[in-house]
């Protein structure tokens, strides 16, 4: 079982503890079965997993969903998450297309606060840039340009630097080192947010 597989049912089976009983020489189906168990004990049962569709990190729908289906979406105007159904509309694609067609409220006001925070942070580091006349120019092979990425393995940012010819590489936002000051202030959560990684 991965992960995120979901059970749906369990069930005896009953064939193979049948077959245990036959085969119990000294009367003794506890100590058999408790053996049996802590061997291969998954053959005693029938197990069921949830079919589910592939989700975007965010948690959203990656495919269409069924015409009636209802779902959560962010309502930008009124700033709430609203619900509604699918009916195949141009609006219903727009949604799917930007990752935003979700089955859980919780996972779209999850979703939607994070991307929020993202855009927050992002502008700020635009701005320090701005700030200081600074654009990444892939001309200039000199030039320092910073970035963060997220160590998986050790859940914790890793700050970078191109500079002196190295090859285009690093997180999608790349900055001054004015705008890495302000970076390193933020909370796990904020780059965590910074970076959208949404677990």
């Amino acid at each position: 079982m991965t992960k995120s597989q979901k059970i749906e049912s369990i069930t005896l089976n009953q064939d193979k503890i049948e077959a245990l009983i036959k085969a119990d020489r000294n009367n003794n189906i506890t100590r058999d079965l408790l053996a049996f168990i802590e061997g291969d004990g998954r053959v005693l049962f029938n197990i069921k997993y949830k079919k589910e569709t592939p989700k975007f990190p965010n948690g959203a729908e990656v495919l269409a969903l069924e015409e009636g289906a209802e779902f959560y979406y962010y309502h930008e105007t009124s700033e709430q998450v609203l619900q509604t159904t699918w009916n195949e509309s141009p609006w219903d694609t727009l949604f799917l297309r930007n990752q935003e067609i979700f089955l859980e409220k919780d996972k779209c006001e999850s979703s939607t606060k994070i991307q929020n925070r993202h855009l927050e942070i992002t502008q700020k580091v635009y701005q320090i840039n701005a700030e200081n006349n600074w654009v990444a120019d892939w001309s200039d092979e000199e030039q320092h340009k910073h970035y963060i990425l997220w160590n998986h393995s050790r859940s914790c940012s890793y700050y970078g630097v191109l500079g002196n010819g190295n090859v285009r590489s690093g997180g999608e936002v790349y900055y001054c080192e004015k705008a890495e000051d302000y970076i390193k202030t933020l909370s796990i959560e904020d780059i965590k947010a910074f970076l959208l990684i949404y677990k």
